[in-house]
């Protein structure tokens, strides 16, 4: 039961094991939550810390069972989506500007991004992704500031 639960939570409802880009299907699957549950910033504070605490413990152990950062574990990306967009309004134009800033820093991994992942067990799995998500955040956050974006 536990392999199952943690399966199931790390890899998104199996969004983690689809055959090609399962990353981006699990930050897409946030901004499906997002978009269709109209949830509130004070909901999405709770989100973010209770599955990214619950992300570190199945991402944990996930690479017990699958190796490293094992591709099929998701729920980073799904946390760092909702993360890019928190404290932002929820219009299309910006959940489809944090999925697209949120997957390139993910990828990319600029610094300190990419120093992160060298964090042991779950906590180097879930930490990149956190930062992508919040750098993600502050360049939305400047871009609807300074007017560019409305």
């Amino acid at each position: 039961m536990k392999k199952f639960l943690c399966l199931t939570l790390g890899t998104v409802l199996g969004a983690g094991y689809l055959p090609f880009a399962p990353g981006t299907f699990g930050s897409f699957a946030a901004i499906l939550t997002i978009y269709f549950t109209s949830a509130s910033d004070h909901v999405g504070v709770v989100v973010i810390i209770v599955l990214s605490i619950l992300g570190i413990i199945v991402s944990t152990y996930i690479e017990k069972l699958k190796g490293h950062d094992a591709g099929i574990i998701v729920i980073d990306e799904y946390v760092g989506q909702w993360i890019s967009i928190l404290f932002l309004p929820q219009t299309i134009l910006v959940l489809i500007l944090g999925f697209i800033l949120f997957r390139i820093f993910d990828i990319v991994k600029p610094y300190p991004i990419n120093k992160s992942q060298s964090l042991k067990a779950g906590w180097g799995v879930m930490a990149d992704d956190i930062l992508a998500g919040i750098i993600s955040n502050v360049i939305l956050q400047l871009i609807l500031f300074t007017g560019i974006i409305k």
